[in-house]
C-alpha cells in the first residue's frame, strides 16, 4: 500500500483493521477488472443511502447488492462486525445486527453454518 492510499484509510479499530482490509482489496480487485460493485457507483445509488439513518433508504441500497460479485464475502465482514453503519451485503444495519444477534444466541456458532447468510431481505 502506498503513502498516499495509507493517508486514505479510516480509522480503525484493530479488531476490524484485517477484516476491513481484506474486504477493500477485495474491492480493488473487483474493480480493477472492470466489474461492477454498486457501493462504488454512486450514479447507481446516491452515496448517502448506504450510510442513511433511514431504513428504507439503506433497503434500497441493499437492493442492488443483488447484483454484485461480493455480496457474499461483504454480507459476511457486515455480520462479524454488527457495529459498523451501513449496509453490508444486501443486508441494512437492522438486519444485521438480527443476523448477529441469533448467531450469538446459538453461543456464537451458527447451527446452520452459513445459511444464515442466506436470509431473503
Amino acid at each position: 500500500m502506498s503513502r498516499s492510499e495509507s493517508k486514505r484509510l479510516p480509522v480503525l479499530p484493530e479488531a476490524l483493521k484485517a477484516d476491513y482490509l481484506a474486504l477493500a482489496g477485495r474491492v480493488a480487485g473487483v474493480l480493477e477488472r472492470g466489474l461492477s460493485v454498486p457501493c462504488h457507483e454512486p450514479q447507481t445509488v446516491p452515496v448517502g443511502w448506504w450510510t442513511s439513518e433511514e431504513h428504507h433508504e439503506q433497503r434500497l441500497a441493499a437492493e442492488s447488492c443483488q447484483r454484485c460479485p461480493l455480496q457474499l464475502p461483504c454480507r459476511r465482514y457486515g455480520i462479524g462486525h454488527p457495529k459498523e453503519a451501513g449496509v453490508y451485503g444486501g443486508l441494512t444495519e437492522r438486519e444485521r445486527a438480527e443476523v448477529a444477534r441469533v448467531k450469538t444466541t446459538r453461543n456464537g456458532r451458527s447451527k446452520h453454518g452459513d445459511e444464515d447468510l442466506h436470509i431473503q431481505a
